[in-house]
This record gives structure tokens, sequence and C-alpha cells, in this order.
């Protein structure tokens, strides 16, 4: 059931495979997505009551 470790490296190649390895690097990745979604989240323009206008008609007449 022992497996050549050339064989097992061959099969988890790529970038989840990379991620898994590397500890580290996930974590800084995890750090700068939540950053970014934080500063993202802070920055959206939010309105309780949006502004509009009403769409009115004023007629004026003279009467005789």
């Amino acid at each position: 059931m022992n497996q050549d470790p050339q064989i097992i490296e061959a099969r988890h190649k790529g970038l989840l495979a990379w991620f898994a390895r590397n500890h580290v690097a996930a974590n800084l990745l995890m750090f700068a997505i939540v950053v970014t979604g934080v500063v993202t989240a802070l920055s959206i323009k939010q309105e309780v009551f949006p502004s509009f206008e009403r769409d009115t008609v004023t007629v004026q007449m003279q009467y005789l």
C-alpha cells in the first residue's frame, strides 16, 4: 500500500494543492479577501429614503 512520494506529488498539482501545502500563503489570501470585503462593504452608498421628484403639472388660466 505504500506509494512512491514522487507519484503522490505528481498527482497533487495545481493551485489548490499548492495552497494546501503553503498555509501561510492561504492565510494571507484569506486575510486579503476579508479586508477587501470589509472595505467594499463600508464604501457602499446606502439610502434610507431614496430621492425622487414628483411628477406634477401646474396649470394656470385667466378667468374672464
